[in-house]
């Protein structure tokens, strides 16, 4: 369908001139008012790597939190070569069974407060703890690994598939230096670390940052906790990222009006902004002379693709900007938005052998959104080729859903507005509730993500198949308040 031939440019690797910024402040940590400097975290690298230095290329599972310790364990695996799965480390949680038994990993880091029983056993031995994680190390050797393989990050919140993006160490440079080209990102900067770095938008904002040598603050907690918003004002907190739900948590609590002097920068991705949340942005947040980015990206493009400038926002609120540089956007006769550029990733894998691929892509990405290009380049996202919806940044399979919550009968599923609607027809929605909860669980979204409406009967096409379009026109006979069961 389109033909591109193209040709990655290798850029400098951020990770490997860390020591370039010197004494400039690197990391600020909240919870121990500790500034570290880039010279700092050039030296620990070098300590470190010496620690995890293996012969051949190996997999590393790191389960990282937002902060210092995770940072440095991320940046010490990048530099001495491995390919590393980043996954979940806060809430108690480590790698899953799933991954471990699928991919086969050399090297496992979790949290020293999490059991991981998966990490013990006749094919793991424990190492030494080392940056504060507990590491297991496989027994065996096994298969050979992709030299230009950097990263893998997961692209399927809702099934708990295996399936992963690969993404190399070019696709990860270019993309730091793309973002920090489209948002103007300048060494005087601090962002804090509001998102997970498992999540490729919290991962993009360590790496433009740490490419462009500015600050990153952590320790600030939970957004929905109001210490967050007090731990930015005094770490002077200068840029904020924000996916939708969270800009609708800051309109409820009334978080424009607390005094944070030296914000200048607010950040949007994750998921499509409704009306309401875009007029407010608006009116309460550029309105205040804040610069507010629109953003448009997938886990494939190893985080951005199209940015909308800060003074192009109040023209087109609607648009994701255009196209980061090196990119090209081009839609299909269908509709469809195709992406090429230096930060398309290597392509999927399901297993450890998958690792050992090439590059299938070849810079060429088919997104499975629908869209529109204006005269002027302006992307406007008008649909989604495949029943996937984004929650709180997590991509989500519709499909999935419904299969994961069928039990003895049919169940449908809709999104809009950061809500899932499950439309069912028992009378007893007990076990139902039981299994949005386990889903949500699952998943890692909150459970009142969820709303039950009962209908008397699913509506129907002429062939038997579900109704979509005519699910939300459905009266319901019950609707329960989003998995709650209230």
């Amino acid at each position: 369908m389109i033909s591109v031939n193209y040709s990655a440019k290798q850029l400098p690797r951020f990770w490997e001139n860390i020591q370039k910024f010197g004494d400039d402040v690197a990391i600020v940590d909240c919870r121990t008012l500790q500034a570290i400097s880039y010279r700092q975290i050039a030296a620990e690298i070098a300590s470190n790597s010496e620690i995890v230095h293996r012969t051949t290329k190996g997999l590393a599972c790191l389960a990282i939190r937002n902060d210092v310790d995770s940072i440095l364990c991320y940046l010490t695996l990048l530099t001495s070569g491995y390919a590393i799965y980043l996954c979940e480390g806060e809430n108690d949680t480590g790698p899953s069974f799933e991954f471990i038994s699928q991919y086969r990993p050399d090297l496992i880091l979790w949290g020293k407060d999490v059991n991981t029983p998966q990490c013990s056993g006749p094919d793991y031995r424990p190492r030494p703890p080392f940056l504060n994680f507990n590491v297991a190390e496989r027994n065996d050797q096994q298969g050979c690994i992709n030299p230009d393989l950097a990263l893998l990050l997961s692209t399927s919140g809702s099934s708990g598939s295996s399936r992963v993006a690969r993404l190399s160490y070019n696709n990860i440079a270019s993309n730091a230096q793309q973002i920090m080209e489209s948002l103007n990102t300048s060494p005087n900067e601090r962002a804090v670390l509001s998102l997970p770095l498992h999540y490729v938008y919290g991962l993009s904002v360590l790496n433009s940052f740490l490419n462009a040598g500015a600050s990153l603050v952590v320790g600030t907690g939970s957004v929905m906790d109001r210490k967050f918003w007090s731990g930015c004002r005094a770490a002077g907190v200068t840029m904020l990222p924000a996916v939708p739900t969270m800009l609708d948590f800051m309109r409820d609590i009334a978080a424009d009006s607390f005094s944070m002097p030296r914000l200048n920068k607010v950040t949007i991705s994750g998921a499509p902004m409704s009306r309401s949340t875009r007029d407010w942005v608006l009116s309460h947040l550029v309105a205040k002379d804040l610069r507010v980015y629109s953003m448009y990206g997938m886990t494939e493009a190893s985080g951005r693709i199209a940015v909308l400038p800060h003074d192009e926002f109040v023209t087109h609120p609607a648009s994701v900007g255009r196209v980061v540089g090196g990119g090209r956007l081009e839609l299909s006769e269908s509709g469809e938005i195709f992406f090429s550029g230096p930060n398309v990733m290597l392509g999927y894998s399901h297993c450890r052998s998958d690792l050992s691929r090439a590059d299938d892509l070849r810079g060429v990405l088919a997104t499975g959104d629908l869209g529109a290009i204006d005269s002027d380049g302006y992307l406007y996202i008008t649909g989604r080729i495949a029943r996937i919806c984004k929650i709180l940044g997590t991509r989500i399979s519709l499909e999935s859903v419904e299969e994961y919550l069928s039990a003895d009968s049919e169940v449908a599923a809709t999104s809009d507005d950061g809500v899932i609607a499950v439309f069912y027809t028992e009378n007893d929605e007990t076990d139902l509730v039981a299994r949005t909860v386990r889903l949500a669980q699952r998943i890692k979204i909150p459970h009142y993500v969820f709303e039950l409406r009962r209908l008397k009967s699913l509506p129907r096409t002429s062939t038997g198949k579900i109704d979509y379009p005519r699910l939300l026109t459905c009266e319901c006979v019950t609707a329960l308040q989003k998995g709650t069961g209230s």
